[in-house]
Parts: C-alpha cells; structure tokens; sequence
C-alpha cells in the first residue's frame, strides 16, 4: 500500500462563555497585577497569573492577559528562555487577542522562515482508539488501521504519542506501526519511527532546523541523512491526528509542510474541502467533510463534530471505515464471548480481537489477535471438538504434527525445534505448545503454536514474528491465553 501524506494545520477560535467565573477571573488578574505591580511580589504574581490561565480557559480575554503577565514576569526575574515560551504559548493559544500577540511578538521576534501553522483545540480523549476496517473497492476485508492518542512525558516535557498500527493481508505478513512523539502543546514533531514487516524501519530526530533520519532495511543495511529545515515541518506519520485539528469549512483549503522520513523527504500537501457527506459505518452515522489530498489524490471523510473522527478514507485502491472508538486506560481489559461455541477470551484493552470473514469453515471461529506494537501476526482458531479427526481429539501432538505438516507446505525451511515441545493446562485444560523456525523472503521468522483441547471445543493459538522478537512476544501472548476460557 502507497504511504499516506497529509495537509495543512490551522487553528479556529475557541468561544469565551460569560458569566459568574468571568468576574472570578477578573478579580484575580486585578489581584495578580496588584501583586506584580504594586508589592512587586513576582513570585506570587506568577502563581496567580498560573491559577487564571489552568483555571479560566473559557474565559479567554482574561486568561490570555494572564498569560502575558505570566512572560513579563519571568522575563522580568531574568528567565527570558521561559518567559519567550511563555510568550509563545499566547500566540498559539490565544490567536485571537490580536493585540496581546502584538505584544508577545516582541518578546519573539519572527524568523525568516515559512509560517508557523497553528492548531485547533486537540477533540481526542487520552488514551483514544480508532479502529477502521480495511477493504478493497469490491468489497474483501484485507485488515485494519487502528489509530491512537496517549499522552506522556519526555525528559519532563510534555508529549503526545501518536500512533497508527497497520495490520495488513495478515497471512503475508504485512504489519506496520508508526508512532510519533509530538510537542502537547505546539503538536510539532519531536521524534517518529515507522516499522514495517516488509520493508524495514525509519526513525526520525526532530530539532528546530533539521530532522535525523535513520533507516534500516530488512537486509540489515543502515543509512543516516540530514535534511535542513526552513521552518516547522510535520511529521507524515502523524497527519491522520492533523486532520482532526483542521477548522474543516465547506470552503476550507489549507497546504501543510510534511516530513515524510520513509523516502518521501520534504514536500508541501494541498488539501481542499470538496463537500459534505453523510457516511454510515459500523461506528455509528456521521455528517463528514470530505477532504481531498493533492498531489498524492487521497480523500477522508473527517466527522463535522467536536470529535472530529476520521471516519473513512479512499487511498491507493483500498477504502477504510471507522468500526469501533475506544478508550483505553492503563490496566483495563476488554472481553470477546462467543455464546455459540462456549468460550470467551480476555485481553489488555490495546489489543483488538477481530474476527476473519474470510475462514474458510462456518463451523470455525477465526479470530486475528492483533498487539499494540505491530509485533506479530497472531490468530485463534477455535472449532467443535467433534470436527476433528478421531485420533487428534484424543492426542494433542496427533493434532500438532499435523498442523506442522501444513506449515512445511506453506513457509520455506519451516522445521520445529525439537526441545521446544512443552506440555502445559489452558483454562484447566490439556494443552501443547511448540516453537518452529521458517524464512519469509529475507526475513528470518518463528512460529509459537498453542493447542488446547476442551470438553466441547479445540483451540489453537499461533504467532509468528521475526525470530529475535520471539521470547518477548511470547511472554505477552502467553497472558493473552491465560486470558481463555472454554468449556
């Protein structure tokens, strides 16, 4: 699949609401100035003036004054590198108070260098998940994009991670993560890395005036470029989160400056609103701005909403569609029950369990298992004891030689290793495992295979992943099963 660039970011004006807290904050930027001004107490001053701004967003001609007093006092006490940022977070988040950024401006003289882009309110929660189907234009689901947001901390400064894991024609495999680390409150690019089954790893290093980037191909060879950068450029990998700060008009056009590490370099996107959209999907009904993509000719349907949701995208012959939003929180675990063939399935609530359309019996039940990290490719194939042959219902490695057999059929060098047999209890019943070795093109891989044999049902449990990544998967997928009931 071609890569996916992105536009331009802009921002849109948050409305000030009146009432009872805007004398609250009045009162206290009277307060705040008598402290600065008059007791010549700075220290408090900035106290004060932090309270207005943390407290009085809605507020924003007050809070924007604290802000400003904020900067004037730092740079007053000699601390001009945070009172300039302090000056700068004015000017982007308060846009609107022309005259106050006026002021600011002085403090943060402009450089000659391209605009930079400013950025609507973030509509994500913390923690958001975004899970779009992917499926040609005849309709065959071919896999999933599974799109997220978390915040963190960097050496102390405050970031977003911003991830995008792709699990494409999972037999192949085609699996792919990408994750940029962006600034929380300027949304600029501070790190990114994009990974790929089949062709390799990219990692950026992002400073004011020029990205790092480094690569490794699935044959080992690395490469280091530096590209010198005239302004703020974005990350490519983080545009699917940019759209979503867009102030979408049924006019808008904008144009973004994209850093596109995985040999797209550095480049300028048009987009341009072409109209309004109705689009239902499995996530629910949505009134959409379709936003079209130049030169790369990609088109997304953003949800007109405080969400603002990606909903669907046309890219490069495949269609995308919103199937699910989750939010995840550290710690908590999403359940799949199956009623029908009696057995249930717990994992992190970062893993999806996404059932195969395309398994090829109707008395099975197919379920790609698909990690956070774009580690594996990992199914569970569960099915009526009674479908198995008769020897196999009653021994596990008759069951598992099998399965080995179609394996050296399908994978080059496929072979188990012999001391990796391990006979083990899966929801209280008999199960065995094996590890078998096999090469996918250039890529040297291993397969973890669990079988388990229950009352009424057999489940098998399998991962492949590149071999060095085995026993760290393979302590992760063994929570996975322990996660499995059955009768």
């Amino acid at each position: 699949m071609a890569r996916v660039l992105f536009p331009a970011l802009v921002a849109v004006l948050l409305a000030a609401s009146p009432g009872a807290a805007a004398q609250s904050a009045s009162q206290l930027l009277e307060k705040g100035i008598y402290t600065e001004e008059t007791v010549g107490d700075l220290d408090g001053a900035i106290k004060i003036y932090k309270q207005i701004v943390a407290e009085a967003k809605a507020n924003r001609k007050f809070a924007a004054q604290a802000q400003y007093r904020l900067g004037h006092c730092l740079w007053k006490q000699g601390k001009k590198e945070e009172g300039k940022q302090a000056f700068q977070a004015l000017i982007q988040d308060f846009p609107e108070q022309a005259e106050l950024v006026q002021k600011a401006r002085e403090f943060v003289p402009a450089e000659p260098q391209q605009p930079e882009l400013k950025l609507d309110p973030l509509p994500w929660v913390d923690g958001e998940h975004l899970e779009l189907r992917i499926k040609l234009a005849g309709g065959l689901e071919i896999g999933e994009f599974i799109l997220s947001a978390r915040s963190g901390k960097v050496d102390g400064r405050e970031v977003w991670y911003l991830a995008l894991n792709r699990n494409i024609a999972p037999n192949a495999p085609n699996l792919a993560l990408s994750r940029v680390v962006a600034d929380r409150r300027t949304f600029q690019p501070i790190s990114s890395t994009f990974r790929h089954s089949l062709m390799g790893t990219v990692e950026g290093e992002y400073t004011a005036k020029q990205v790092t980037v480094r690569s490794r191909g699935v044959d080992g060879k690395e490469s280091v470029k530096k590209l010198d950068l005239d302004g703020v450029y974005y990350d490519n990998e983080q545009g699917w989160h940019a759209f979503r700060l867009l102030p979408l008009t049924d006019n808008y056009k904008g144009s973004m400056p994209i850093c596109a590490t995985f040999g797209g370099g550095l480049m300028k996107l048009e987009t341009e609103v072409t109209g309004k959209e109705t689009i239902e999907v499995a996530a629910g009904k949505f009134e959409c701005y379709k936003l079209l993509v130049k030169p790369v000719q990609q088109t997304f349907w953003i949800s007109s909403d405080s969400h603002r949701y990606a909903v669907k995208f046309e890219a490069g012959g495949v269609i995308g569609e919103l199937q699910s939003i989750r939010q995840v929180k550290p710690g908590e675990t999403v359940s799949y029950d199956d009623p029908k063939l009696g057995f249930s399935l717990s994992t992190p609530a970062d893993w999806y369990v996404i059932p195969d359309k395309t398994a090829a019996k109707e008395s099975e039940r197919v379920l790609m298992l698909v990690d956070p990290e774009a580690e594996a490719v990992s199914a569970l194939v569960v099915q009526p004891l009674e479908s198995l042959k008769e020897q196999q219902r009653t021994s596990l490695r008759a069951w598992a030689e099998e399965r080995l057999a179609e394996g050296k059929k399908v994978h080059k060098g496929h072979q188990v290793r012999p001391d990796s047999w391990q006979e083990r209890k899966v929801a209280g019943h008999p199960a065995l495992s094996y590890v078998a070795d096999f090469e996918q093109g250039s890529t040297k891989r291993a397969k973890y295979c669990v079988f388990v044999l229950g009352k009424s049902t057999a489940a098998h449990f399998s991962a492949n992943t590149e071999r060095d990544r085995l026993e760290e998967f393979r302590k992760k997928f063994d929570k996975i099963i322990d996660g499995y009931k059955a009768k």
